[in-house]
């Protein structure tokens, strides 16, 4: 092989590990002490909306939650979802990702988060989450029947507990909508705006996540703001 077979398969190669990253924001917000802190939960009820036309899906649980910050970092982190009794609201068509486990369970794995202030003020801190994407695989795939969903970008939510410089073993984190659009989709309440995108017969439309979560640490933590 020539040398200048070998750059262009190296160049190509980044490329395509460049273009497998989520995209995350700069981070850039609150803290947890101690880094690499972990977490879980059996969330509420789980709805995603996308405006008129569209059935919304609701998981009504058991829903459980994984979760840990990196290696070192008290900002960034990795959780994995196992929602069930998922179905569309308006005829409870049951609805799984590709490859769950049942009939009626969305599981994703891979969801990155950072910790974000949604504010100008930065006194209100929260979760930015980002689906999992890739070249491969650009999109979560929601099968509900005959029908499907996909769905890709990005959701912010509130951490209402604890407040900033307060620590303990649980948190809140709510995520809520108003006419199928998130109340939080900026960071520090300006700039660029992160939302959820969802195709439903054949066209993208901004989605929405409402639910709120407790979280359990495995250890007390202590949120930051600064």
């Amino acid at each position: 092989m020539t040398n200048m077979l070998k750059k262009a398969f190296a160049i190509a190669a980044t490329a395509a590990a460049i273009l497998a990253l989520p995209a995350m924001a700069a981070a850039d917000g609150p803290y947890v002490d101690p880094a690499g802190a972990s977490f879980s939960s059996e969330a509420g009820t789980f709805t995603i909306s996308a405006g008129e036309g569209v059935s919304p899906i609701a998981c009504n649980g058991p829903n459980h939650l994984q979760g840990h910050f990196d290696e070192g970092s008290n900002t960034t982190g990795e959780i994995n979802i196992d929602y069930t009794h998922c179905h569309t609201t308006l005829l409870e068509v049951e609805c799984h990702t590709t490859g769950a486990s049942l009939s009626n369970t969305i599981q994703v794995s891979n969801i990155k988060f950072q910790t974000v202030y949604t504010t100008e003020s930065k006194t209100s801190p929260g979760l930015l989450l980002t689906l999992p994407s890739s070249i491969f695989v650009p999109a979560v795939k929601i099968t509900c029947g005959t029908g499907t969903y996909e769905l890709t970008g990005s959701v912010m939510g509130l951490l209402t507990a604890p407040k900033c410089m307060e620590s303990g073993k649980t948190a809140t984190l709510a995520f809520s909508a108003t006419g199928g659009v998130q109340n939080q989709m900026q960071i520090t309440g300006a700039g660029t705006y992160y939302d959820l995108q969802e195709k439903a017969g054949g066209v993208w439309r901004t989605a929405a996540v409402t639910t709120t979560t407790g979280l359990a640490f495995a250890e007390t933590m202590t949120l930051t703001c600064i």
